[in-house]
Protein backbone atom coordinates (compact mmCIF):
# COMPACT_ATOMS: atom_id res chain seq x y z
CA UNK A 1 0.00 0.00 0.00
CA UNK A 2 1.50 3.33 -1.10
CA UNK A 3 -0.57 5.47 1.24
CA UNK A 4 1.09 7.90 3.57
CA UNK A 5 -0.82 9.57 6.44
CA UNK A 6 0.24 13.10 5.50
CA UNK A 7 -0.48 12.55 1.81
CA UNK A 8 -4.14 11.65 2.22
CA UNK A 9 -5.38 13.99 -0.47
CA UNK A 10 -2.70 12.76 -2.84
CA UNK A 11 -3.19 9.02 -2.46
CA UNK A 12 -6.97 9.15 -2.03
CA UNK A 13 -7.64 12.05 -4.41
CA UNK A 14 -11.25 12.36 -5.52
CA UNK A 15 -12.57 15.22 -7.66
CA UNK A 16 -15.78 15.35 -5.63
CA UNK A 17 -13.86 16.34 -2.50
CA UNK A 18 -11.12 18.45 -4.12
CA UNK A 19 -10.79 22.13 -3.25
CA UNK A 20 -12.50 24.36 -5.82
CA UNK A 21 -14.19 21.37 -7.48
CA UNK A 22 -17.67 22.87 -7.55
CA UNK A 23 -19.05 24.71 -10.56
CA UNK A 24 -19.07 27.92 -8.54
CA UNK A 25 -15.26 28.08 -8.46
CA UNK A 26 -14.56 28.60 -12.20
CA UNK A 27 -17.67 30.76 -12.61
CA UNK A 28 -16.61 32.94 -9.68
CA UNK A 29 -13.05 33.14 -10.99
CA UNK A 30 -14.36 34.20 -14.40
CA UNK A 31 -16.53 36.93 -12.89
CA UNK A 32 -13.62 38.24 -10.78
CA UNK A 33 -11.37 38.18 -13.87
CA UNK A 34 -13.88 40.18 -15.92
CA UNK A 35 -14.25 42.73 -13.13
CA UNK A 36 -10.47 43.13 -12.89
CA UNK A 37 -10.10 43.48 -16.66
CA UNK A 38 -12.89 46.07 -16.76
CA UNK A 39 -11.57 48.19 -13.86
CA UNK A 40 -7.80 47.82 -14.30
CA UNK A 41 -7.43 50.52 -17.00
CA UNK A 42 -8.74 53.08 -14.49
CA UNK A 43 -5.85 52.38 -12.11
CA UNK A 44 -2.93 51.81 -14.52
CA UNK A 45 -1.03 54.85 -15.82
CA UNK A 46 -1.15 55.55 -19.59
CA UNK A 47 2.35 54.17 -20.23
CA UNK A 48 1.92 51.25 -17.84
CA UNK A 49 4.05 50.53 -14.80
CA UNK A 50 7.79 50.70 -15.38
CA UNK A 51 10.21 48.10 -14.09
CA UNK A 52 7.87 45.10 -14.03
CA UNK A 53 9.81 43.02 -16.54
CA UNK A 54 11.83 41.15 -13.86
CA UNK A 55 8.61 40.27 -12.04
CA UNK A 56 7.09 38.94 -15.28
CA UNK A 57 10.19 36.84 -15.89
CA UNK A 58 10.08 35.32 -12.39
CA UNK A 59 6.35 34.72 -12.78
CA UNK A 60 6.87 32.88 -16.09
CA UNK A 61 9.68 30.76 -14.62
CA UNK A 62 7.44 29.85 -11.70
CA UNK A 63 4.60 28.80 -14.02
CA UNK A 64 7.01 26.79 -16.16
CA UNK A 65 8.48 25.02 -13.13
CA UNK A 66 4.97 24.25 -11.79
CA UNK A 67 3.94 22.83 -15.19
CA UNK A 68 7.09 20.68 -15.27
CA UNK A 69 6.29 19.38 -11.77
CA UNK A 70 2.76 18.46 -12.87
CA UNK A 71 4.08 16.74 -16.02
CA UNK A 72 6.63 14.74 -14.05
CA UNK A 73 3.98 13.81 -11.46
CA UNK A 74 1.67 12.52 -14.22
CA UNK A 75 4.54 10.68 -15.88
CA UNK A 76 5.54 9.06 -12.57
CA UNK A 77 2.00 7.97 -11.74
CA UNK A 78 1.49 6.61 -15.26
CA UNK A 79 4.64 4.54 -14.82
CA UNK A 80 3.46 3.29 -11.42
CA UNK A 81 0.06 2.35 -12.82
CA UNK A 82 1.60 0.61 -15.84
CA UNK A 83 3.72 -1.48 -13.49
CA UNK A 84 0.76 -2.25 -11.22
CA UNK A 85 -1.66 -3.19 -14.02
CA UNK A 86 0.96 -4.58 -16.41
CA UNK A 87 -0.97 -2.88 -19.22
CA UNK A 88 -0.91 0.40 -21.17
CA UNK A 89 -4.33 0.30 -22.81
CA UNK A 90 -5.90 2.48 -20.10
CA UNK A 91 -3.57 5.34 -21.15
CA UNK A 92 -5.30 5.48 -24.55
CA UNK A 93 -8.88 4.74 -23.55
CA UNK A 94 -9.64 5.16 -19.85
CA UNK A 95 -12.73 3.41 -18.55
CA UNK A 96 -13.25 4.90 -15.10
CA UNK A 97 -15.06 2.64 -12.66
CA UNK A 98 -18.48 4.17 -12.02
CA UNK A 99 -17.34 7.28 -13.89
CA UNK A 100 -15.14 8.37 -10.97
CA UNK A 101 -11.88 10.20 -11.59
CA UNK A 102 -9.83 9.45 -8.50
CA UNK A 103 -6.35 8.52 -7.37
CA UNK A 104 -2.87 10.02 -7.63
CA UNK A 105 -2.86 10.27 -11.44
CA UNK A 106 -5.95 12.49 -11.33
CA UNK A 107 -4.34 14.54 -8.56
CA UNK A 108 -1.56 15.54 -10.97
CA UNK A 109 -3.80 16.07 -13.96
Amino acid sequence: DRRHPRLGMYSDFDWNHAPLSSYAAPVGAGVVYLIIVATLPKFVPAGGFKGLKPIFIVHNYFLSAWSLLMFLGCLWEMGMRMRAENDVQWAYCEKPIDGKAQGPLYFWS
